[in-house]
């Protein structure tokens, strides 16, 4: 068995071809969850959305057959295959493109962008999540909106996870993966969050917070609510200032 640091899980078939097994349970929590977003944003169709870590694009093909224009980006080659295959089957216009979102950004082309679902956090470096939030700063227009998922610290602290470093806010993960006929045991730290801190990281790469919200997909309908210390994960609805 080979021991080692997991680069990027989204970057080994086997990882990933799990991910996709799950994929029509995913897909059918879209609707909801993209029902949430728009209510959330405020946008009417013809916008321009940007998906930050698409994954294989479910938010972003819902929300481009809601008539808006959308470009996803997933750093997995296989996920991105899966989303362009699935928006051309589905006759549904998309734009998607592998790229490292730590590296990717555009001068105020969009109105909004989405970081959904452990795409803060997922590397364990908080340095790549004020990249990707930099970055997402750049790409806004004035007075557009960002909606952020994060994972909440005080549950490991509600639940007693003996697991999570107070000191570095983070859980390692393992897997064992099978390459080739070689079995590798792979470590990957996921960065964690306490509201108060995900809000100043927000505040420091220029956004305004506007809301706060407690895991609103914990449920088959989502809503606005307040963060309780349990949640999974929380939201955090961000504007770039008019001026």
């Amino acid at each position: 068995m080979i021991i080692g640091k997991l680069p990027s899980p989204w970057m080994i078939d086997q990882f990933v071809a799990t991910y996709l097994s799950k994929r029509d349970e995913l897909i059918k929590r879209s609707t909801p969850e993209v029902d949430f977003i728009e209510n959330v944003l405020k946008l009417g169709p013809g916008r321009k959305i940007l998906d930050l870590g698409c994954g294989e694009g479910r938010h972003s093909i819902e929300l481009a057959r809601r008539g808006y224009i959308v470009k996803g980006i997933d750093i997995s080659p296989t996920l991105i295959d899966a989303a362009r295959d699935r928006a051309a089957r589905l006759g549904v216009p998309v734009e998607f493109e592998v790229a490292d979102i730590r590296e990717y950004a555009v001068d105020e082309e969009y109105d909004a962008i989405l970081l959904m679902f452990v795409v803060l956090g997922d590397s364990g470096n908080e340095d790549d999540d004020f990249k990707i939030l930099r970055n997402s700063f750049k790409s806004l227009r004035k007075g557009g909106k960002i909606l952020a998922s994060f994972l909440n610290a005080s549950r490991q602290l509600v639940r007693g996870n003996q697991k999570f470093n107070i000191e570095t806010s983070t859980i390692t993960w393992s897997a064992d993966i099978d390459i080739g006929k070689i079995k590798h045991h792979l470590t990957q730290p996921v960065r964690l969050y306490f509201p108060s801190e995900a809000r100043m990281l927000m505040k420091c790469c220029g956004f305004e917070v506007l809301s706060l919200f407690g895991d609103p997909f914990s449920s088959d309908k989502p809503v606005e609510r307040s963060i309780k210390p349990d949640d999974l994960e929380f939201l955090i609805l961000g504007q770039k200032p008019e001026e």
